[in-house]
């Protein structure tokens, strides 16, 4: 996945906006928090999406982000929102990450889309997937998370190798036993991944030479997972991959 810096960093403040509302609820310019992990919160009344959202400089639509809140999206906003999901790199990224901060339908959208398991021609067109799967941290509660898992490791996952890990990553923060184990064996599968490791260890994606995001993003998932620092580097020699992988089986006390 060739994400472009707008896309990166749409990405990375994402994941930090997602954390965030793990926490206690907060009020935001007026627009109230929520306890995402399932309890239902009052949010404000439905808004529309401003005209520029599309065409607006990545500063100006970031800056707009930190003072956007959490309300939910007007029956206009969500169909071009979800028409636009389908747009195809930085168009789509926005609208995930606007999206992550609408309410029930907004999540119902994304999963839906991720659901859809559309395969991009293109090395950047899963970003939005990415992002739309990522944007479902903010929904702690189980459905959300067997619906991500069955993206990962079902019977039909998602045929983006990136998109798949994504939702690996985010599905293993709301499961717990042996789903949790399920999900953490595949990502580990994944650092194998380029390694003498895979060999007996064989994909069950198909192949790519481009792995580094999605390694460093399983990794990133594992060491979470596990409560120790991430020493993962996707650069690094196989022995120094395969340690790392190792640490986290153990850790996790995977089965092999």
């Amino acid at each position: 996945m060739a994400i472009l810096w707008p896309m990166r960093s749409l990405h990375a403040c994402l994941i930090l906006f997602c954390a965030a509302c793990a926490g206690p609820a907060a009020e935001t310019d007026g627009l109230p928090g929520s306890d995402l992990g399932g309890t239902q919160e009052p949010f404000a009344p439905a808004r529309a999406l401003r005209d520029d959202w599309a065409r607006s400089s990545p500063w100006s639509f970031e800056q707009r982000l930190a003072e956007l809140g959490l309300a939910a999206w007007n029956p206009a906003a969500i169909t071009t929102l979800k028409t636009a999901l389908d747009g195809g790199e930085l168009k789509a990224v926005r609208a995930a990450v606007l999206l992550a901060h609408g309410a029930e339908n907004s999540r119902e959208t994304l999963l839906l889309r991720l659901e859809s398991r559309v395969l991009s021609p293109e090395r950047a067109g899963d970003a939005g997937d990415v992002v739309a799967a990522a944007a479902l941290a903010r929904w702690a509660d189980e459905k959300t998370s067997l619906r991500l898992a069955a993206l990962a490791v079902g019977e039909r996952p998602h045929p983006d190798l990136e998109v798949r890990v994504e939702c690996a990553a985010v599905a293993l923060n709301g499961q717990a036993g042996e789903e949790a184990s399920r999900l953490a064996r595949w990502l580990v599968r994944v650092l194998h991944a380029g390694t003498p490791a895979e060999a007996g260890d064989a994909p069950d994606w198909t192949p790519t030479t481009f792995l580094a995001w999605a390694k460093g993003r399983a990794a990133a998932a594992l060491a979470e997972r596990a409560g120790i620092p991430n020493r993962f580097c996707a650069d690094g020699s196989f022995a120094e991959q395969l340690e790392v992988a190792l640490e986290f089986s153990r850790r996790l006390h995977l089965a092999p």
